[in-house]
């Protein structure tokens, strides 16, 4: 007589992606503003399915090769290196466990490092007792605050 054993077991499949949002720097009017060359991005990640868990937050800076970022109990975290003055697309996608990926987080990151010029001078012109007349130069571009 032949011996058999039946085994039976439960399948679940995650099918729903995890989310994703960018919470730092802050993005008050649709652009991100850092003083910076190094700032520290961050967000929060969610998965829909937590029998799946988060597997990683990926970054992508200026259309790079993705980094990846540190994930921490519904947080993420990179700390870029190294930005010039300017815009940076930043773009953020998470995988779960279960290999779906969440939609695509894109955002604009303004590196500003410079603080603003300003010069004024005296041309010793009086005009009248106890007046100046000063001359002040604005740079090109003007003063931004």
């Amino acid at each position: 007589a032949a011996n058999s054993n039946v085994g039976y077991f439960t399948l679940t499949l995650a099918k729903v992606a995890p989310t994703v949002t960018e919470t730092a720097p802050p993005i008050p009017t649709g652009v991100a503003y850092s003083t910076s060359s190094s700032p520290a991005i961050s967000g929060t990640v969610a998965d829909a399915d937590p029998s799946s868990g988060i597997a990683s937050v990926m970054l992508t800076i200026d259309g790079n090769a993705p980094v990846a970022a540190t994930v921490n109990a519904g947080s993420w975290t990179y700390n870029a290196s190294g930005l010039a003055d300017g815009n940076h697309t930043i773009a953020v996608v998470a995988k779960d466990n279960a290999g779906n990926s969440s939609a695509t987080t894109s955002f604009t990151l303004k590196v500003d490092t410079l603080a603003p010029g300003f010069t004024a001078g005296f041309n010793g012109a009086v005009i009248g007792i106890n007046k100046l007349l000063l001359q002040v130069q604005v740079p090109k571009g003007g003063v931004q605050v």
